[in-house]
């Protein structure tokens, strides 16, 4: 019976962090998109440079994941 469980176990693991994870790389990309709009004038206006931008959303993703990852 263990050996059943323990398949089981494991199959519901990989199943669960399979949705979190696209659920968490969806929520990031929303979050990071709706950020973009509305921080782009401002990007825009003061001429900063695209190395820049990504460097800033990368330095970022950690932040929203604690943020998302609760819902």
């Amino acid at each position: 019976m263990t050996l059943f469980v323990s398949i089981l176990d494991r199959y519901l693991v990989k199943k669960f962090l399979a949705v979190l994870t696209f659920a968490l790389i969806a929520m990031v990309s929303i979050f990071v998109a709706v950020n973009y709009v509305e921080n782009a004038d401002k990007f825009i206006d003061r001429k900063v440079p695209t190395d820049i931008i990504i460097s800033y959303y990368l330095n970022f993703i950690p932040n929203i994941i604690t943020l998302t990852l609760p819902v």
